[in-house]
C-alpha cells in the first residue's frame, strides 16, 4: 500500500539580532500540504547574558487553518507563554530550566494534548515544568 500523492508548500521567515549581552529572535512559517493540510506558527524570543546564565522569555502560537486528506484530525490550535534560564556550567555543557504555560485555542485537536478529558474549555491552561541538559560531542 502506497502514500496518496502530496503536494507540500512550506513558507519559513526568521531572524536573530544577537549583538552580545543580550539576544531577540523569531520565527514563523506558513505550510500548505495536500495530506496534512494548512498550518501557521511562529514564535519570538528574547534574553539577555548574564556570564554564564542566560534568563530567558518566549511567545509560540500554532494554527491550523484546514485539515489534509490524511484521514487525521487538524494539528490543532494553542498558543504558548514561557520562562526561563540557561546556565553553562562546563564547556560544552548546559542546562535550562523552563516553566511554560500553553493555552488551547481549539477543542478538536489541540497540537500539545492528547486525551483531553472531559469538561475541558477553550482557554484552559496547563503549566510545564521542563528541565533539560544539552551537550555538544
Amino acid at each position: 500500500m502506497g502514500f496518496p500523492a502530496a503536494r507540500l508548500v512550506l513558507v519559513d521567515a526568521g531572524f536573530t539580532y544577537d549583538p552580545g549581552a543580550w539576544f531577540v529572535t523569531a520565527d514563523s512559517n506558513h505550510s500548505q500540504d495536500t495530506y496534512f493540510g494548512d498550518f501557521i506558527s511562529g514564535y519570538i524570543s528574547a534574553g539577555v547574558r548574564l556570564g554564564r546564565f542566560a534568563p530567558y522569555t518566549f511567545y509560540s502560537s500554532t494554527h491550523a487553518r484546514s485539515v489534509g486528506n490524511s484521514g487525521l484530525r487538524s494539528l490543532g490550535d494553542q498558543h504558548t507563554v514561557a520562562a526561563g534560564v540557561r546556565w553553562d556550567f562546563a564547556k560544552s555543557l548546559d542546562l535550562k530550566l523552563q516553566v511554560e504555560q500553553v493555552t488551547i485555542d481549539t477543542l478538536g485537536d489541540p497540537a500539545a494534548f492528547t486525551n483531553l478529558q472531559p469538561g475541558v474549555r477553550i482557554g484552559d491552561k496547563a503549566n510545564v515544568l521542563s528541565l533539560a541538559l544539552d551537550f555538544v560531542f
